[in-house]
């Protein structure tokens, strides 16, 4: 092999250890943003969690992010924002339920019931605990879906003995 020859392999060790040096970086800045979005200053939480989503794409440390970008918005009183920032996490991870439970609630409490339905039903199906079923149970009342509320959300509860 040439001085110039780089093997594939030490491309991806080399890729590798970049991926988790920007990722260590990225979860040390979230917790930055944390303190900031604890003391309140939700501004500068917003753009201390935009500096570590974009270290680190495509991660959990990411996800995280987006979901604390989502409650500064809440707190600043900028639900559009919010449900946005649930968006983009959960085009990272569509199959994270506790961000369709999260936005479902958002929806619930700017009086959207038919949209949290949908969130709570993309929980549901990927995680059908009591939790998630009460939730769509609830915004299926909401909405005067009764027969939804009694089918779809009940769950049996089983007597032992």
């Amino acid at each position: 092999m040439g001085i110039f020859e780089v093997s594939a392999s030490s491309l991806f060790v080399t890729a590798s250890s970049q991926r988790a040096q920007m990722e260590n970086i990225a979860q040390r800045v979230l917790g930055n943003a944390l303190e900031l979005f604890v003391a309140k200053k939700y501004d500068d939480a917003i753009a201390t969690f935009k500096r570590a989503i974009g270290l680190a794409p495509q991660s959990n440390t990411a996800i995280n992010a987006y979901d604390y970008m989502a409650r500064s918005y809440l707190g600043k009183g900028e639900a559009d924002k919010a449900v946005e920032a649930y968006g983009q996490s959960l085009k990272i991870d569509p199959q994270r339920a506790e961000t369709h439970v999260s936005l479902g609630n958002l929806y619930i409490s700017q009086e959207q019931p038919e949209k949290a339905s949908q969130a709570y039903e993309k929980a549901v199906a990927l995680d059908p605990s009591a939790v998630n079923r009460y939730s769509l149970g609830q915004a299926y009342l909401e909405t005067g879906r009764h027969d939804d509320a009694e089918r779809r959300a009940w769950i049996p509860f089983r007597r032992d003995g």
